[in-house]
């Protein structure tokens, strides 16, 4: 049985209403997705994705031409600031210093990390430098899921993705989901994984 239906997300639309209302999600089109990277990281996703819409979800490839760090910030200056908790298996020394700079201005709120115990020995500095300003745990049986939960004064957002908290040249995929059921699904499992490597010690 899934963890999780399609049902649970949205309520089921009747015929006439999934005929004249708009699309559960958006996706990028390949002409779409050719003509959207160039610039900076933040004008890239601009043009990529552009203002989210809170009533849909949003599919993305990367080219590898920005990082999760970078989609984080572009969501925080839409929301406003906001509580974020992230579980990633790596994390750059870039992408802890950009949600420093960040926290420290206010537009993070609060943050918490999951990580894979990996991290000590792929990403000792960035690692050094997180546990000096945030919490975190590092997951006795590993983490590879790569997801950020976003929540605002107005807004649950869930990204769920490929990529990591690094710089990676690779093509990375991923879905924006901007639905308050999703993240509290996210944020459960997220919390109960915390939880129980908390109270074994780690």
């Amino acid at each position: 049985m899934p963890l999780i239906k399609p049902s649970d997300i949205t309520p089921p639309r009747q015929k006439d209403e999934a005929e004249t209302s708009g699309p559960f999600a958006t996706v990028m089109t390949s002409d779409q997705i050719a003509a959207a990277f160039a610039g900076t990281p933040l004008e890239i996703l601009k043009k990529h994705i552009g203002d989210i819409d809170f009533s849909i979800a949003t599919h993305y490839v990367t080219s590898g031409r920005w990082s999760m760090n970078d989609l984080l910030i572009y969501v925080l200056l839409q929301v406003g600031p906001s509580d974020v908790l992230i579980a990633t298996w790596s994390i750059a020394e870039l992408a802890v210093r950009q949600i420093l700079k960040h926290h420290e201005s206010g537009l993070i709120k609060s943050i918490s990390f999951l990580l894979d115990p990996r991290v000590k020995v792929r990403n000792p500095k960035p690692l050094q430098l997180l546990a000096a300003n945030f919490p975190y745990l590092l997951f006795p049986k590993g983490c590879h899921a790569k997801v950020t939960l976003i929540r605002s004064a107005d807004h649950y957002i869930s990204i769920v993705s490929s990529a990591n908290m690094t710089q990676n040249p690779r093509i990375e995929r991923g879905v924006i989901f901007p639905f308050k059921d999703v993240y509290e699904f996210d944020y459960k499992w997220l919390n109960d994984s915390i939880n129980s490597g908390s109270a074994s010690g780690n």
